[in-house]
C-alpha cells in the first residue's frame, strides 16, 4: 500500500482499488503511483478548494467540523482517482494463464457503467465539501481567465492604417 501526493497525502493506492473492487494483482501500486494521478488531483481541487493543502493537514487537535471536511476531501480524492482509473480499461489484466490453461476477466463488464458510478461519487463529495465550508468553491476573479475573447486590432494590413 503507499500513498497518492506527498504533502498533503490525498489518499491510498489501497483505497482507489476498493473503490473499483480490483486487488493489488489487477491494479498494482506501482501502475496507480506512474500514472501521476496525485498531479491531475491536485490541479482539480485548486479549480475549486484553492487552500486545499491546509484543509488536508487537520491535526487532532482541530474542530470536529474541520476533521470532517477533511474526510469529505480525502473520500472524494478516492472517487476521482477511482473515476480517472475506470476510463483506462487497459491498465486492469484482461487474460491470466500458465501456459495450459487461461482465464478471461471482464468480458462483459460495463466499463461505462464503472465510470460513471465513480464520477458521480466524486461529485457527490465535491458538492458536501462546498457545503461544509463557505470558502471552497469561491475563486478570486482576479485568477481566472478566458480560454477566448475578442479583441479589437490597432492596426489593419489592408488599408496599412492605424498603429
Amino acid at each position: 500500500m503507499a500513498t497518492i501526493g506527498g504533502a498533503p497525502v490525498f489518499i491510498t493506492t489501497e483505497a482507489v482499488r476498493g473503490a473499483l473492487g480490483v486487488d493489488d494483482i489487477d491494479l498494482p501500486d506501482q501502475m496507480i503511483l506512474d500514472a501521476q494521478l496525485n498531479l491531475e488531483l491536485s490541479l482539480d481541487l485548486y479549480l475549486w478548494c484553492p487552500n486545499f493543502a491546509e484543509k488536508l493537514a487537520v491535526t487532532p487537535a482541530d474542530s470536529d467540523e474541520a476533521k470532517l471536511l477533511q474526510s469529505c476531501l480525502k473520500t472524494y480524492s478516492k472517487w476521482f482517482c477511482a473515476a480517472e482509473y475506470s476510463r483506462r480499461t487497459l491498465t486492469f489484466k484482461q487474460m491470466y494463464g500458465d501456459g495450459k490453461a487461461e482465464q478471461r476477466r471482464f468480458t462483459n463488464f460495463d466499463w461505462e457503467a464503472l465510470a460513471l458510478n465513480c464520477a458521480a461519487k466524486r461529485d457527490t463529495y465535491k458538492q458536501q465539501a462546498m457545503q461544509m465550508d463557505p470558502d471552497i468553491g469561491v475563486l478570486d476573479p482576479n485568477a481566472s481567465y478566458a480560454l477566448a475573447s475578442r479583441g479589437t486590432p490597432t492596426y489593419n494590413p489592408v488599408t496599412n492604417e492605424g498603429a
